[in-house]
């Protein structure tokens, strides 16, 4: 497996399926890793350059005492992708992904690099704020950040943390492979607890609804429907309402996780978005119309 050394010596780890077409990669969430996308790359990598990098504390990249800021891991994909002369891509960001690729273009813009981006299930706050009640179902005040912190702190935190995922983030476990949760699951308790802690104090306080408006390139934002049980439907449907120029897409059987649950759909929705096809709704799948 190919690896990338950041500047300050970090090595992060990735998979790139290589080839002369346009280039697509993924940014997992906050606990995941590049294997998340194990059911996507296969149906993608016929027609896209399909690249997954394990972000700084998580899946085989290391974990370094500091950084624990969505702004570090910002700045180690600007270099990762400035390492690999990458131009023209598709940025995809599932969950805090999302977050990284807003930090990305914060600090560094679209420019050449940057073509379009892709959005799946997050909230442009997770907090609770008295003009924001569409927050994050699990942490979203300082009780529940201290909540998961003392269950990170705990002996066997890290593993409670990988079951609950399961439970929370999939509204159709049983439509999922059971190498494919055994893989969701270990990949969790690979990482440091303690950096997931911090990094979740950072991430789940940042309010990027001003930012939102000022993303100037094609937008897809991707959201599990109605049973999401980690965001509220229209809190992430807020994300696509606050880009100048987005498409928003449910998926209406699924939950946070909707890539893993429904991969074909999923794949087929970011393949005609990278290729500028029309998108239609399908059956549990609604196309909203575009904001631009």
């Amino acid at each position: 497996m190919p690896t990338f050394t950041t500047a300050d010596k970090c090595k992060l780890v990735y998979d790139d399926t290589g080839g002369d077409m346009p280039v697509i990669l993924f940014l997992h969430g906050w606990s995941g890793s590049r294997r998340y996308f194990s059911r996507n790359v296969p149906l993608l990598q016929k027609h896209l350059r399909v690249i997954c990098l394990d972000l700084r504390f998580h899946g085989e990249s290391d974990s370094t005492p500091y950084g624990m800021h969505i702004a570090r891991l910002a700045v180690d994909v600007h270099e990762f992708l400035t390492a690999l002369r990458l131009s023209r891509v598709t940025l995809v960001g599932t969950s805090m992904g999302c977050a990284v690729i807003w930090s990305f273009l914060e600090l560094f813009g679209a420019r050449d690099v940057v073509r379009q981006a892709i959005f799946v299930d997050q909230v442009p706050l997770q907090n609770r704020r008295p003009d924001w009640t569409l927050h994050s179902y699990g942490c979203y005040d300082e009780a529940s950040l201290l909540s998961l912190e003392e269950t990170l702190a705990r002996g066997g935190g890290v593993e409670a943390v990988a079951a609950g995922n399961i439970e929370s983030c999939l509204v159709r476990a049983d439509d999922v492979p059971i190498d494919v949760l055994a893989t969701l699951e270990e990949d969790v308790q690979r990482c440091n607890p303690t950096a997931l802690a911090t990094l979740m104090r950072d991430h789940t306080q940042i309010d990027w609804r001003s930012l939102l408006p000022t993303i100037d390139i094609p937008c897809l934002n991707v959201v599990g429907g109605p049973q999401n049980k980690i965001f509220p439907m229209e809190g992430a449907l807020a994300v696509g309402s606050l880009l100048p120029h987005c498409t928003n897409v449910v998926f209406e059987l699924c939950g946070h996780w909707l890539y893993v649950e429904q991969p074909d759909d999923f794949c087929d929705v970011v393949r005609a978005f990278v290729f500028g096809q029309a998108l239609a709704s399908r059956p549990g799948v609604v196309v909203h119309a575009s904001t631009s």
